[in-house]
Parts: structure tokens; sequence; C-alpha cells
């Protein structure tokens, strides 16, 4: 036993005292800690069977009624039996340092915790074929788990509800929907935008626009305020600024790989840059990144200039943590990854994802999605663009909504500038030209 496992099984047998001779301080020591950060873990449970008790208001501050409910959980005779329980009780000669050693016990938990991890990626760092973006990603994900088991705070129904109505009367009084915006406005009217901690999915088949749509939103977000990272796992830097060139400056994207663009263009081009330099769209180039190396990047932006969404260009491209041999099993594991980075981070991950070629030219389905049930399962929000080849016009569906309804929004495709826009009610294949003059939007 080292010496912190001897210092903390000392901390929690005075604990676990304390509580016997004053059980009225369980309340706050339980905001503290549990039986499960105990290294005995049978007086771990011993621990958590008397605050049970407490909580349920039956007595606990008498050896001869806790006997027989240790005795019933099998645990007993591993803590000395009824004269070790009696001997036990007697650790702490008052309950005055309860709340200290309760504080004391997650310390020591955590401590452990750290010091199991840096033996482990010790073990590692001495394989020479390790990762170092993925032990990195490793050390930042669990020093945030670490610092967390320290931090968990009780909130009251009152203090709760007070703030939902504050960040209700700010939303409202900045004109802003509840989630980070898409952009696109029946979009967001249906949705409320993209919530913090959700995990959305963006599905379309080969060609159809996704990666046009995901930077369109990414966009969209950026010029908002929002501080928005791209996690490219399939076009470089260059190919995204040719599409966001398309699409925000109007230079073709036709033009600029055949070289017919002009002077003027160029100019264009640097011009946008200017205006945008405040604009926080950040780039990050990923080819074949897992999840563990996504959540480094995006840790470490967080910490630097903030985060508020994250889109990742596409699911499927995403490395495997494991190298399971089931394809199935991969895209299942990285599709629950992303849902937990995504609560993590408290932020929202939009996911571009391919559809299989399953019912080629009809309207998608969620059995649609490629290589993996679990996608449909993990996410929030499911969002479809659909649209024969040769039409510009799209149906972006919103076909899982756990915020709210499903719908389908009308959008029309400009494939010269990469870029896709609602229509104004002229531009609906339905209207009809005689009911011009009453057209509003």
């Amino acid at each position: 036993m080292n010496r912190i496992q001897k210092h903390s099984a000392e901390i929690e047998r005075s604990l676990f005292a304390g509580v016997l001779i004053d059980p009225s301080m369980l309340d706050r020591v339980c905001e503290l800690t549990t039986g499960a950060q105990f290294t005995h873990s049978v007086l771990g449970q011993a621990f958590d069977l008397v605050a049970d008790r407490y909580a349920a208001r039956l007595p606990v501050n008498d050896i001869t009624v806790l006997v027989p409910e240790f005795r019933k959980a099998g645990i007993l005779e591993a803590l000395g039996g009824s004269a070790g329980l009696a001997k036990l009780a007697t650790e702490a000669p008052t309950a005055a340092h309860v709340i200290y050693h309760a504080g004391e016990v997650n310390r020591l938990f955590r401590l452990r915790r750290i010091a199991a991890f840096v033996s482990e990626v010790g073990d590692q760092v001495d394989d020479p074929a390790a990762d170092p973006d993925e032990l990195i990603s490793k050390i930042e994900a669990k020093s945030i788990d670490v610092t967390a088991q320290g931090r968990d705070e009780v909130v009251s129904l009152s203090e709760m509800m007070t703030h939902l109505a504050d960040k209700l009367d700010a939303d409202r009084a900045q004109g802003t929907i509840s989630g980070v915006p898409t952009g696109f406005e029946s979009v967001d009217e249906t949705t409320g935008g993209m919530f913090a901690g959700d995990s959305i999915v963006l599905a379309a088949r080969t060609s159809i626009g996704k990666t046009a749509m995901g930077m369109q939103i990414a966009m969209n977000a950026a010029t908002s305020g929002q501080v928005v990272l791209v996690l490219s796992l399939e076009m470089k830097e260059l190919q995204l600024a040719q599409r966001i060139a398309a699409g925000q400056v109007g230079v073709s994207l036709v033009d600029q790989r055949t070289g017919n663009h002009t002077c003027q263009d160029s100019e264009r081009i640097r011009d946008f840059a200017r205006t945008h330099r405040e604009t926080r769209l950040l780039i990050k180039p990923a080819r074949r990144a897992t999840v563990a190396q996504i959540g480094g990047y995006a840790r470490s932006v967080k910490a630097t200039s903030g985060l508020d969404l994250i889109v990742i260009d596409y699911l499927q491209l995403i490395g495997p943590r494991d190298r399971k041999p089931n394809r199935t099993e991969q895209v299942t594991e990285i599709s629950n990854e992303i849902k937990t980075l995504a609560t993590e981070l408290d932020i929202p991950i939009l996911s571009l994802a391919q559809l299989n070629r399953q019912g080629e030219g009809e309207e998608p389905k969620l059995s649609h999605l490629r290589e993996s049930g679990a996608i449909e399962q993990d996410a929030d929000g499911v969002w479809f663009l659909h649209r024969q080849r040769d039409s510009a016009e799209t149906q972006f569906i919103i076909e899982k909504n756990r915020q709210g309804p499903r719908g389908v929004v009308p959008m029309v495709f400009d494939a010269n500038r990469c870029e896709f826009h609602e229509p104004v009610i002229t531009e609906h294949p339905n209207f009809h030209t005689e009911f011009e003059a009453y057209a509003t939007s």
C-alpha cells in the first residue's frame, strides 16, 4: 500500500465514523463524495448504505440497527463483524471534521485516478509505435474527467428555472434562437438551431452537396458571432477556400478551376478576407483523424478562444480507435464517441455523413445511413439533403429532431456558387404567376 492509499484508508474510516456520530452531516457530505470514491470498496458500500438509510429517514447512528443491514448486504464480515464495526465507530472522537474528511476523500480519489493514468500513459509512451496525438488527446480528456469529479454541484429547482428564464430573456432581447443558428430561417424555426451537447447528422448521397451545405452552415454560424471549428477529413484547405469563394464572393467554382477568373475576382476574394479577419471560422484538415484526435483539437481551440460548434466532414472517414475487423462496429464506436464529445464540450457537433446506394434517387430514410444504425440512434437530430442530380430543387428533410417537430424545407442549389438558398415564394415550383401580386416573401 503506497502513501496515498494508506492516507486515503485512514481518512475514509474517520469519515465513516464521523457520520455515524452525527448523521445530519450526510446531506453536505454526499455532495462532496460517495462510497465509489473509497479505496476500501466494502467500507464504501457501507457508507452508501448508511447514506441511503439516512435519505429514507431511517435510523443510522445505532450499531445494533446497522449490523443486520450489513449482514443482509453481505459485507458485515469484511468489516470485522459486530466487534469490528463497533471499533470502527469509535475512530472519530467527534464529527467536527466530517466535511473536511469528505473533501479529502474526494481529493485523494482524484489523486489516485491521476496516478493510475500516469502509470498507464507511461507504459504506452515506452511503445515505439504509440501515436503521440492520441496520447495527448487521452491526457486532455482524462484531465477534464478528473477535474469534473471535483466540481459537481447540486443545483436547486429554483436556480435551474431562474437560469432558464434569464436565458430566454437574453435570447428574446437579442432576437435570437436558443441554439447555434444554421442561417436557414425555416430550418432554424423548426429546430431552434443546434443545441449544446447535441450530435446532429447531415446526410446525403454522393454529389448532392453535403460539404457545400456543411460549409454554408459553418460560415453562417461564424458570421453570427459563433466560434466554429471545421474538421475536414476529405478536402484540403484550398478546396474548402474555393467553395467559400464561390458561395460568399461569387467567383464560380468552375472559373476558379479552369483559369477563367479575373484580377477583379482575386481582389474581391482579398476584400472578403479583410472583411472577415475577425470571423472565427477555423479550418483543420484532419485526414483519418480519430475522435480522440478531434477532441484534442477541439479542447485546444476551446481553451484559447472558446468554441460553439464543430462541423465534421465526414463521419465515415473518421479513423477508428480500435482496428476492429467489423466496419459496422467501428462506425458504431465512432458515433458513440462523437455524442460523448459533444456532451463533454457542451457544444453541438454537426457530422456530415454518407448515405448508402440503397433506393438511389428515392427520398432518403434513416435506414439508408451507411454502415451503422448507431448513427441514427446516437444522434439528437438527423437531416437529409435530397434532390435529383439534374435538378436544382432540393429538399432539406428534418427526419429526426429530439428537440421538436420534423419537417421538410424546400431549397435551391446553385451549382456555380456551391450554395443553397431558401427560394422566395415566386421561385416555388407550385407558384402560379397570376398570384404574384399577392406574394409577400
